[in-house]
């Protein structure tokens, strides 16, 4: 099993992203305000490079930063919509080692999601369909995914 972590979401640059670490080795010691910047360079990354006009997007969601055995993968998963449809949007770094400085975007090689993320995973897509069973209005969407 690996242990699980809910640190901090990240509220900046007009972005919500609820942050989840997953560690392979529980002893390891991680100082998780140093992900942060890092999580923010690659939001804006995001934003200046995979942001398509046939979208809006909501810039609120969920980060997985995996501390593997061989190295660390960090997963943005972000929501948004075209027209009446609420959309998923994931995009997926990797290093070895643990110097966060040298991920990598991860091509559709790549495995982006590995089984000691699916409850995470799991548990995010559902609390999106559970909140738009509730409202159709995205603003309103947003708004209570921010105070879960």
């Amino acid at each position: 099993m690996r242990n699980i972590t809910r640190i901090d979401a990240t509220e900046d640059n007009n972005w919500y992203l609820n942050n989840f670490i997953v560690k392979a080795n529980e002893d390891e010691e991680i100082n998780y305000n140093s992900l942060y910047p890092v999580i923010l360079k690659l939001l804006i990354q995001i934003e200046n490079n995979h942001f398509s006009k046939e979208f809006s997007y909501w810039k609120t969601g969920f980060s997985l930063v995996h501390f593997g055995n061989r190295g660390i993968n960090v997963s943005i998963w972000h929501w948004g919509n075209w027209g009446n449809t609420i959309e998923l949007y994931g995009q997926h770094w990797y290093c070895y080692g643990r110097d966060l400085s040298k991920l990598e975007m991860l091509n559709s090689k790549e495995p982006i999601l590995c089984y000691f993320e699916i409850d995470i995973f799991t548990k995010e897509l559902n609390v999106i369909k559970k909140i738009s069973e509730e409202t159709e209005n995205f603003k309103e969407i947003v708004k209570k995914y921010k105070q879960i």
